[in-house]
């Protein structure tokens, strides 16, 4: 069986960082792309399709948490594999895997509909609205087992080493849904359903040219494998021993969103705008941060399996680097001209001001939030995904203890203090504790 075409294991760490977090910064953005297109193209239709589409996007974010905790177990899993020189294994994972993540995507899609009407209600949507919500939502669900595979096939490619594929499905993704969508919303006039069947059709496409690219060119999808029915089982236990433990640790996300935003609201209207202003533009650098997680995951699951512990924390060190010189970089830029990048989104002066101390405050803080990361993608990677859950845990914990109370003490300018000092603390804390970890000795 064909090995992969680059083996973590080997050759320069900078180039592996650099050549998987590029990849995933593309894949990440195009995904950016599918979501910021179809909500512009639903704005065009009107207030009230606007609004409904807005009350469906806590719904497909959890959902689509869950799809990515599957990529992560799957590219941990392969990584494992490959570094251990255990070829035939490694398509047993990426098949079963796949097989395992199409399943759980029915009942996800299953649950999701008989649940949707009390979900949406409970976050009080209104009976004029359900109709709009039900156009979307509907067709949408359909959507869910072909964006499990197509997800954690990639995963199971950038397992392997490979990241330039996975991101080009992730472009043609992008680029299929940019077409499709005015086509069926406008030319053939079918609204908010128009946008659920452009996304479907978009997903149906990647998901065909993952499965090639698994099939023919990776040779990472092999039926025979999962013959042996025990190796199969083991090779989906493996998977799940990271999936579990970090979809339950992506779940705690929204709720401390939620959280947050409540806090917010305390404060008043003009400071929630604020808090949609700068996560937006927090959005612009977590597309680095979540592309270095990204390369670390691999580099440290294969190395790890290998035996190569002092590759793994080359490649954390290296992460590291990069990590702190573009936070310090954003961070520059934001304390120059937070007012100005505040304009971009609103015109509210009380917003920009707002905006602009949160901008000018927290963002050298992301030096930790990015440390935070890439040590959890590194636990992930070597299989010890119920140790990130424990430390995300926590992080989410100080962060939302510190956000609170800056909020209640000293308002939106204490809000911004205490996320930034529990960034920083929970960076510090958890990368001195990681050193513990990978500086112990023997593979998971």
């Amino acid at each position: 069986m064909k090995r992969p075409r680059f083996d973590l294991t080997e050759g320069s760490v900078i180039f592996h960082v650099r050549r998987m977090g590029m990849a995933m910064g593309w894949g990440i953005v195009a995904m950016n792309i599918v979501h910021f297109t179809g909500m512009w193209f639903i704005s065009r239709l009107g207030h009230d399709h606007l609004t409904a589409i807005s009350f469906t996007l806590p719904v497909v974010g959890f959902l689509f948490f869950m799809i990515l905790a599957m990529s992560s177990g799957m590219t941990s899993a392969v990584a494992r594999a490959a570094g251990g020189n255990r070829i035939e294994h490694t398509a047993r994972t990426v098949t079963s895997g796949i097989a395992a993540s199409f399943v759980f995507g029915l009942v996800m899609m299953i649950v999701a509909y008989a649940i949707q009407d009390r979900v949406f209600r409970a976050m009080g949507a209104t009976d004029a609205l359900m109709p709009l919500i039900h156009d979307f939502m509907d067709t949408w669900l359909l959507c869910i087992p072909f964006m499990c595979v197509t997800i954690v096939s990639n995963a199971g490619a950038r397992g392997a080493g490979e990241a330039g594929l996975p991101a080009l499905v992730m472009i043609q993704l992008a680029i299929t849904n940019l077409i499709f969508d005015p086509i069926f919303i406008f030319v053939f006039d079918m609204g908010m359903q128009g946008a659920a069947i452009a996304t479907f059709l978009a997903y149906g496409l990647a998901m065909l040219s993952a499965l090639w690219i698994g099939i023919r060119k990776l040779h990472l999808i092999r039926i025979r494998t999962l013959r042996n029915i025990q190796k199969t089982k083991r090779a989906l236990r493996t998977w799940w021993s990271v999936t579990g433990p970090v979809s339950i640790a992506y779940s705690i996300e929204p709720l401390s969103t939620g959280i947050l935003t409540a806090t917010v609201a305390k404060i008043g209207l003009g400071a929630v705008a604020a808090y949609g202003v700068v996560t937006r533009v927090e959005g612009l650098a977590l597309i680095v941060l979540m592309s270095l997680w990204g390369a670390v995951t691999p580099l440290a699951g294969q190395n790890w399996a290998a035996g190569k512990h002092t590759r793994v924390r080359e490649t954390l060190h290296v992460a590291a680097v990069i990590n702190t010189v573009f936070c310090l970089c954003f961070a520059a830029v934001m304390w120059l001209f937070a007012e100005h990048v505040a304009a971009w989104f609103s015109s509210e002066t009380e917003t920009i001001r707002l905006a602009a101390i949160y901008l000018s405050i927290v963002p050298v803080s992301y030096i930790g939030f990015g440390a935070s990361g890439l040590v959890g993608s590194a636990l992930n990677g070597i299989g010890r995904a119920r140790w990130y859950l424990v430390a995300n845990s926590a992080r989410v914990i100080t962060f939302l203890t510190f956000a609170v109370y800056g909020a209640h003490a000293f308002g939106f300018y204490g809000f911004a203090l205490g996320i930034a000092a529990a960034n920083l603390l929970c960076g510090f804390v958890i990368g001195m504790w990681s050193r513990r970890v990978f500086l112990a000795s023997g593979p998971v």
